[in-house]
């Protein structure tokens, strides 16, 4: 899970990734450069999660910014053991 604290003025970014067991209970936590968007935060940690920890199931959880189209065609739909739940944009719920 990959938390973004907006931009605010005179303000700096947060992004943190949050890696959960299957019980929910946290088993890492990662800080990013909050300048970085969520969408190429997300591709870079795709693989490195099943490779460090060695996790055969993964089920992302994000927001409609993280997990879009693009990302899930590209990135999820055809690698194996990867599942995720988001939000559809406005002019996605009609497709």
């Amino acid at each position: 899970m990959l938390i973004t604290v907006k931009k605010k003025r005179d303000k700096l970014q947060i992004v943190f990734g949050l890696l959960c067991n299957d019980k929910s209970c946290p088993i890492a936590v990662e800080v990013f450069e909050g300048n970085t968007s969520d969408p190429k935060i997300f591709t870079n940690q795709i693989d490195q999660v099943s490779s460090r920890f060695g996790i055969k199931r993964v089920v992302w959880v994000g927001d409609r910014g993280m997990i879009t189209q693009a990302r899930i065609r590209e990135d999820l739909k055809d690698k194996e053991g990867l599942d995720w739940i988001s939000a559809l944009r406005a002019s996605a719920s009609n497709q």
